[in-house]
């Protein structure tokens, strides 16, 4: 798992030993998007590997935080 903040900084997500986020079912991206505090997006498999592997870089791509109505 990877977060991409608004100023586009880039966090790689993991926990040493642990080779999964969670055991838990995994929303989708409609479910995480109800949460006013996050946006997720679907990306490419490749897009995710050169993400998480560039931790700590900014993300250069076109990225959009819509409003959300409280």
């Amino acid at each position: 798992m990877i977060e991409v903040y608004k100023n586009r900084t880039i966090k790689k997500i993991t926990e040493e030993g642990v080779r999964f986020i969670t055991e838990a079912p995994v929303p989708t991206v409609d479910e995480i998007n109800m949460d006013m505090d996050f946006f997720a997006c679907t990306i490419t498999r490749e897009e995710f590997e050169e993400l998480y592997d560039s931790n700590g870089k900014k993300y250069n791509d076109s990225i959009e935080f819509p409003v959300k109505q409280k």
